[in-house]
């Protein structure tokens, strides 16, 4: 992996009304190595919270990533519509929220080193 480029995982939450769930949700197993670029993730956080991930990059210079932008200029975000997504449990349609957005970087070099 080039030393210029930073990965960052890209979280969307949905808060989704239902009337029941099953279980409680497993642990996320903690990664030894770094994700590859473009590795999607659906985690159920909760019978009524779901946690969608897309490991993204961005290379140096670049000003927005390419995709999953959803912050504007002025920091506000551009969140999708909760009736973009379509979610089912146990065959039966799911009604979205809200939506929810997180960006958590994963790496990032400070330097670059030459041993």
């Amino acid at each position: 992996m080039s030393s210029r480029l930073a990965r960052a995982a890209l979280c969307l939450l949905l808060a989704c009304v239902t009337g029941s769930g099953a279980g409680s949700p497993e642990p996320a197993p903690t990664p030894v190595e770094l994700p590859d670029i473009g590795v999607s993730d659906l985690r159920i956080i909760k019978p009524d919270l779901l946690e969608l991930t897309l490991i993204t990059t961005k290379a140096a210079g670049e000003s927005r990533p390419a995709t999953w932008d959803f912050a504007q200029d002025n920091d506000q975000a551009r969140l999708p519509a909760p009736g973009e997504f379509a979610v089912t449990c146990a065959g039966k349609n799911v009604t979205v929220a809200r939506v929810g957005f997180k960006r958590r970087v994963i790496y990032a070099p400070l330097k670059v080193r030459d041993l």
